[in-house]
């Protein structure tokens, strides 16, 4: 097979869309994250293949591959799912987070450097830019990052592993749950926590961590779309038609 070169992605009504895996990978988890497809939808691969140029063998791959991130679920007997994260399990995500998240930042009081804190600055101008570009899965991304940036420079690879999978299942909520205003929100809580840090404030990073979480977790609504009537070849077709980049 011949692919484009990196970064041609074109795409015409019954034309093969020939495309690497990686990118491949990219577009499912770009969709799935900026919740185009409502919870529960199947995706199935003898609709799905076809538009990539690819076989059900390859693109089984990389649905497992977002299965194995928890961006998809794989259920025996019945297929490839867009999530369906139940609020009544985020109480229980986001009060993990709070008590991981929130020794992070005091630890991090007593460690910080300068250059940590001129990373976490310069993550921040990215989170902005992301912000007001308006594209909310690059913004769930970035936002991730900023949390996995903060266990990155306590140096605990075991902390930086357990956060990687609390906020792989956060990224879902965000998603499906969370109101597409909040990211502005989200960038002025990340900003009181660098803050705090900057002052060495370890009590002030505490009370920062729990209500920029808590916040988060007050603001999800629930999902109303019914699985059901999602078209998947439409939405897949929409997003390769419109040249979209993923994140």
């Amino acid at each position: 097979m011949v692919l484009p070169p990196q970064g041609d992605r074109r795409f015409l009504a019954g034309a093969v869309l020939l495309i690497a895996e990686d990118e491949i990978y990219r577009v499912i988890k770009d969709i799935v994250l900026s919740a185009r497809l409502p919870p529960g939808t199947r995706l199935p691969e003898t609709r799905i293949a076809p538009l990539f140029g690819v076989t059900r063998e390859r693109l089984r791959k990389i649905l497992h591959r977002l299965g194995h991130e928890h961006t998809l679920d794989i259920v025996p007997n019945i297929g490839v799912l867009v999530p369906a994260p139940s609020l009544e399990r985020a109480r229980e995500l986001f009060e993990a987070r709070r008590v991981l998240e929130s020794g992070i930042g005091m630890q991090l009081c007593e460690k910080i450097t300068d250059a940590g804190l001129r990373r976490l600055r310069e993550h921040l101008d990215r989170e902005a830019r992301t912000a007001r570009e308006g594209r909310r899965p690059d913004f769930i991304m970035v936002s991730s990052q900023f949390h996995l940036l903060l266990a990155d420079l306590l140096g605990n690879e075991l902390v930086s592993i357990q956060l990687d999978a609390l906020l792989a299942r956060s990224a879902l909520f965000s998603a499906f749950h969370d109101p597409g205003n909040a990211s502005a929100c989200s960038c002025h809580e990340h900003l009181q926590i660098v803050d705090a840090l900057e002052r060495r404030d370890a009590a002030a990073v505490y009370y920062a961590t729990v209500a920029h979480l808590s916040l988060i977790e007050t603001r999800l609504q629930p999902e109303q779309r019914d699985p059901r009537k999602a078209d998947v070849e439409a939405v897949f077709r929409d997003y390769l038609a419109a040249g979209r980049r993923p994140a």
